[in-house]
Order: C-alpha cells, then structure tokens, then sequence
C-alpha cells in the first residue's frame, strides 16, 4: 500500500490529495466539488443530498443499495455498474458513471434534480410542518392499552 503522503505527491499534477481530516460535510460544501462519490448509507445520502450534488453510488452492504436505488429512480445520480456474475466492479465502471454525472448531458439532469432536492431539504417551514403532521399522525392513532393489536404485539 502506498504511505499517503507519498500517493499525494504523485496526484499533485493531476489534482489534490487532502492531507489532514476534514468532516465530509465541510468536503461537500467546497465549491470545486461537482458529484459525490458514495457507497449510500443513509447519513452520507443525506449529507449528499442537502448538498446539493448529484451522486454517483457504490453500494456494498445491508440497506445501501435500496437508497441507491431509489435515489436512481428520482435521477439524483447512477449507480456504478457491476459484474452480474460476482457483483464486483471495477474501475471502468467507476469511470463510466463519473463521465455519466460530470461529462455528459444526463449529468446536468441530474444536477438539476439534486439542487431541486436540496431546496426541499433545506426548507426548514416544510420540515417542521412534516415533522408535526407526524406528531398529529402518531398521537392520533397511538395504541390504548384496550387497542386489540394483531399476535399479541403492542402494549402491554
């Protein structure tokens, strides 16, 4: 593996290697930064998205590749494509679905529709309505102890 420090000096012609720890948030919100690069964990989408960037999405495990997923079906970004074989992936499809969101016409599709997105998320009226519509959903259908509950689950 290569120290790096030394795999810094190497990019240092073609772009920038950060060399100290930064939040990813603090990344993201970085003018230069164009796409995100992501395996899809919930937080990171989300960091993601609020962003403002479309997402190119590398999921490995558990609930990751739903979110990819949805967030493909929303044209918020590609996900990169696999080996229908093993599910393995390589750095042609990296490659690929990086052109497909920086490069190529659908990327400003995609943009668009991120920004979009994150006029949404970033609208903090809508999500104190959202978050009290499901308070008023949760107080008004919460289980009494006299509530019959299918199996035997709930209160008890």
């Amino acid at each position: 593996m290569i120290p790096y420090l030394e795999l810094a000096k190497r990019l240092a012609a073609r772009g920038h290697a950060v060399t100290f720890l930064s939040t990813q948030v603090r990344v993201l919100a970085h003018g230069a930064v164009g796409a995100f690069l992501t395996h899809c964990g919930w937080g990171s989408t989300i960091e993601g998205l609020v962003s403002g960037h479309p997402l190119v999405m590398l999921p490995f495990v558990v609930d990751q590749g739903l979110i990819a997923r949805a967030m493909v079906e929303r044209g918020i970004g590609v996900e990169v494509a696999r080996d229908e074989s093993d599910g393995s992936f390589g750095r042609d499809g990296v490659a690929a679905a990086v052109r497909r969101v920086m490069v190529e016409e659908e990327g400003k599709v995609f943009g668009s529709n991120a920004e979009k997105l994150k006029e949404v998320l970033g609208d903090r009226r809508r999500q104190d309505q959202y978050m009290d519509e499901l308070e008023g959903y949760l107080t008004r259908y919460k289980p009494t102890r006299t509530t019959a509950v299918p199996n035997g689950a709930g209160p008890r």
